[in-house]
């Protein structure tokens, strides 16, 4: 079985606060808009939000659904934790294996790691310009980043 709207086209639910970009690609692809008027609760085949979804809806969800967002992907799919998984990557396996990710820090707690860091670059290198990019926790989008030089540069209003 499965959830199918006029002329056999999928079924894409959205919910508030959703980009209408993600509407008009849909659309554009021929797939059908939920109503609540026109179909049953779970008479769909793709549902997008822009907030997690609960355990149960996971639970109930059927062999031709899809949510957008996966449990237990924060670890790789927010840079704090990127960041973080990275990092105890590299100690245990060591940093000729995981030298392909920049170092990063995770602030305010790895500010004097980080300032660390900044001195011995600049000591190391005073000539050349040194840039970094500040991106806080729980933003998406390219929201809040912004790229600095200087550490009087260095702004931030959010927790690690």
């Amino acid at each position: 079985m499965s959830s199918q709207g006029e002329d056999g086209a999928l079924i894409f639910r959205l919910s508030d606060n959703v980009p209408d970009i993600v509407r008009q690609v849909l659309l554009e692809r021929s797939w059908q808009e939920w109503d609540e008027d026109i179909h049953e609760e779970y008479d769909w085949n793709l549902h997008w939000r822009t907030t997690r979804f609960r355990v149960s809806d996971y639970n109930q969800t059927m062999s031709w659904q899809r949510l957008n967002h996966y449990p237990k992907t924060d670890a790789i799919t927010k840079k704090d934790c990127l960041a973080r998984n990275l990092r105890r990557m590299r100690g245990v396996y060591g940093p000729t294996v995981y030298s392909f990710s920049p170092q990063a820090f995770n602030l305010p707690n790895d500010y004097t790691k980080f300032v660390a860091e900044y001195t011995k670059m600049k000591q190391s290198e005073p000539d050349k310009p040194h840039f970094w990019i500040c991106k806080p926790a729980d933003m998406s989008r390219g929201r809040g980043i912004f790229i600095f030089r200087d550490l009087s540069e260095l702004t931030y209003d959010c927790q690690a």
